[in-house]
């Protein structure tokens, strides 16, 4: 059997300082806000905000539940100030104003840089110590180099294809990795050490 625990007693367990998490609200024309607004419908983001567009949030929320309401913070430390189950967004600037215009289901460069955008907020709140931990949502890769981002994969690589990728992104010393199934992270410990101190962090996309 599995143990779940109420609200009351998750809160009780958070001390005043705990600092909040970030979620990234991946890509607009995904699936990313989607999942992040049913964190937030079934109570499982309790000290959590988004990182993302406000009329994005409003949309997936409307389609996850029309009762599901989105409040705009300016600040992490504003969560607390949030009502439970309400999406509390922090929009990360420098993104499309039109955002939630975006159709979904197709790959557009506007979504992909919204995406890039917030990681970096995110990243840049994460180095500032105001949050405890960034959570990325669903993220596009098409839709990321359609925006200008390195992106060093594509559908279907052979294997011989698939580690020159690898060499590629740490040919650029990255500091941020986004890494599906991790070999690029255990490519850092085993043989490339000293990039490690030049990451910040990383996600297992």
């Amino acid at each position: 059997a599995m143990a779940t625990q109420t609200d009351a007693q998750v809160e009780a367990l958070m001390p005043d300082t705990a600092a909040p998490v970030a979620i990234t609200m991946g890509d607009a024309s995904g699936i990313g806000p989607e999942i992040a607004a049913m964190l937030f419908r079934d109570g499982d983001a309790r000290g959590c905000f988004i990182v993302g567009d406000v009329a994005v949030m409003r949309r997936a929320a409307r389609l996850v539940d029309p009762l599901l309401p989105v409040a705009r913070i300016d600040a992490p430390e504003d969560v607390r100030d949030v009502a439970p189950k309400c999406i509390a967004v922090m929009e990360p600037g420098g993104i499309d104003v039109a955002l939630a215009s975006v159709p979904p289901g197709r790959i557009d460069a506007r979504a992909g840089a919204a995406a890039a955008r917030c990681i970096e907020r995110a990243v840049e709140l994460a180095r500032a110590r105001r949050i405890a931990a960034i959570v990325t949502a669903p993220i596009h890769k098409e839709a990321l180099a359609a925006a200008g981002m390195k992106v060093f994969a594509y559908h279907a690589a052979t294997q011989e294809e698939y580690n020159r990728h690898i060499e590629m992104a740490l040919a650029h010393k990255p500091n941020i990795i986004i890494d599906d199934g991790g070999d690029l992270v255990g490519l850092i410990h085993s043989t490339r050490p000293d990039l490690g101190e030049e990451v910040w962090g990383g996600c297992e996309e």
